[in-house]
């Protein structure tokens, strides 16, 4: 740990208010929850406060280790950061932990009223978010998101739990909407289907998921469901993902299902190197149906998917 990381810890140590700003997608959202469930499992009366974007902050909402939830719409202009504003005014945090890269941190990093700062190395920042944070983690190669954002833990003297807990809960309303929503869908196995990221040049083509459902249906005997919109996500169903884009070794699922990717980043004989942080373009159209039908029988092999 740095001289800074060793005051952020002592900082850390007594402050009732924490905050992780944390503005990406639901995958990124995810990754940070084992940061937030340590914070709270390091001392249980601390209040840990995360600023998220709408469609990710319902990933939050029934998490035991998220005690606020502020939210945050960047493009909003004033009325945000005024919003912003009043969430903190008169609450501020003591530490905050600024776990993202880009300028739309700057202001409810600096809003947040902490006096300590965490973030990336500034080898990792731009628009010079690395000016707002007092403490920064480690220089070094790019590694899995998850990795990254553990160290974060190490600057502020907090163990790393092990093993990671993610602990995504939902209602007791959306437990019975969900068995409710099963019920009906006549008892053959189901596999979910997510066509479009934020990033159209990570989606696949259209006319292959249309032929990869037609198969899944009618060779496999599944029930294919089309998944969308803010808030769906799944822990502990194997997933089969799709990259040629985005690097998978930084960025696919953490530590599992490895065996269920689809990589068409890396080049044939190219050793896995999450460190790779620039997208490759014209890469998902090289993924073929058979790929991908590949990968379900992996699952349905190694991790009985559809066994009944």
């Amino acid at each position: 740990m740095s001289p800074t990381g060793a005051a952020a810890a002592a900082r850390l140590a007594r402050a009732d208010r924490v905050c992780i700003v944390l503005l990406s997608g639901i995958g990124d959202v995810v990754h940070g929850l084992p940061v937030a469930v340590a914070l709270k499992r390091d001392r249980p009366s601390r209040r840990v406060v995360w600023v998220a974007q709408p469609a990710p902050a319902q990933v939050l909402e029934h998490h035991s280790a998220v005690d606020e939830i502020v939210v945050f719409r960047p493009q909003a202009g004033f009325g945000a950061l005024r919003s912003l504003w009043s969430a903190f005014q008169g609450r501020p945090c003591e530490v905050t932990l600024n776990m993202q890269r880009y300028g739309k941190t700057l202001f409810p990093t600096y809003l947040s009223g902490a006096s300590v700062r965490v973030g990336l190395a500034p080898s990792r920042t731009r628009d010079g978010v690395r000016l707002i944070n007092t403490v920064h983690t480690p220089e070094g190669p790019w590694r899995h998101t998850q990795d990254l954002f553990l160290e974060f833990l190490d600057q502020v003297g907090v163990d790393r739990p092990d093993p990671l807990e993610w602990g995504i809960a939902f209602s007791d309303q959306e437990e019975r909407e969900a068995a409710d929503f099963f019920a009906h869908l006549g008892g053959r196995p189901v596999v979910g289907l997510v066509l479009a990221t934020a990033n159209p040049k990570k989606d696949w083509l259209p006319d292959r998921y249309t032929a990869l459902a037609d198969m899944l249906e009618e060779e496999l005997g599944y029930t294919v469901l089309l998944l969308g919109g803010p808030g769906d996500t799944d822990l502990g169903v194997p997933v089969v993902g799709l990259f040629g884009h985005t690097n998978p070794w930084r960025v696919a699922p953490y530590e599992r299902f490895h065996d269920l990717i689809v990589d068409r980043y890396s080049d044939p004989g190219e050793t896995p190197d999450p460190s790779r942080y620039e997208p490759r373009q014209e890469r998902m159209v090289r993924i073929t149906v058979a790929d991908v039908l590949e990968r379900v029988r992996v699952a349905e092999r190694e991790y009985r998917v559809g066994a009944a």
